[in-house]
């Protein structure tokens, strides 16, 4: 929540900047974001850490955790196969920004929308994980997965600035559904002796699969078009949905 809501005063700020500035000079937003910067540097070296007592303590060899792939449970093997399919089409943010503009939105009502995405995330973001703790993760998961596909196909037909509000208002609900509780629910799945272990693999996962994301998105709307990529980015998202909520649903019966 305090992340997304850090951007959204950052994002604030810049189009206020700009505003401002009729001449729409860029390089006033950066020089200005140097300010907050700087002063979170300073605040930082001003935290105080607790002093601990060093404990001593031969630890084996043979238990020195690996990075080893048996060490994971089913489901989160089976978990981790769907996170990294929906990162693949989990492009950046830019696309929609340039999308909007393709739609004839000015620089500064791009920002806004911008803004609305960040301020509806921050506002939800605390709210989803109370819900994710008291009700589980995995249905508020799967809700947000198919919230990303119906967005990304909602912007390949999207005409009209009111369309635009309502694709970054549901976007922003996706990024508080998922953000955080995705790897929330690696821990809750993995076994307690390999938690650092699935998380490590989570995180190795997402960052290979956010490589080829924005560059196979940039791609296909190069060769094919904006309307072509955003609908296959769409699709494929909301059948890691689906594959999500199979997932779940078949874990119940097997608890049950």
């Amino acid at each position: 929540m305090m992340d997304m809501l850090g951007a959204s005063i950052g994002i604030g700020a810049a189009y206020f900047i700009l505003q401002a500035n009729e001449n729409q000079n860029f390089n006033d937003v950066f020089l200005y974001s140097l300010i907050p910067v700087i002063i979170g540097w300073v605040l930082l070296w001003s935290i105080k850490e607790r002093k601990h007592e060093p404990v001593v303590k031969e630890i084996p060899t043979t238990t020195i955790p690996k990075l080893d792939w048996k060490l994971l449970n089913p489901n989160v093997k089976k978990l981790m196969f769907i996170v990294l399919l929906f990162t693949i089409v989990n492009s950046s943010n830019s696309f929609l920004l340039l999308r909007a503009a393709d739609l004839g939105v000015s620089t500064n009502n791009v920002l806004l929308l911008y803004l609305l995405f960040h301020l509806i995330a921050s506002s939800f973001s605390y709210i989803s994980g109370v819900f994710s703790d008291r009700f589980g993760r995995r249905g508020l998961l799967t809700v947000g997965y198919a919230l990303y596909g119906f967005v990304y196909i909602g912007f390949a037909e999207a005409n009209t600035t009111i369309g635009l509000i309502i694709l970054f208002t549901f976007y922003g609900l996706y990024s508080a559904f998922t953000k955080g509780v995705e790897k929330a629910l690696v821990a809750d799945l993995a076994n307690p002796e390999s938690k650092g272990t699935a998380l490590g693999f989570y995180a190795m996962i997402t960052g290979i699969g956010l490589f080829p994301a924005s560059l196979l998105t940039g791609w296909l709307w190069q060769i094919f078009g904006a309307e072509v990529s955003f609908i296959i980015n769409g699709a494929i998202a909301i059948i890691a949905s689906i594959l999500l909520f199979r997932t779940l649903s078949f874990n119940v019966r097997k608890a049950t």
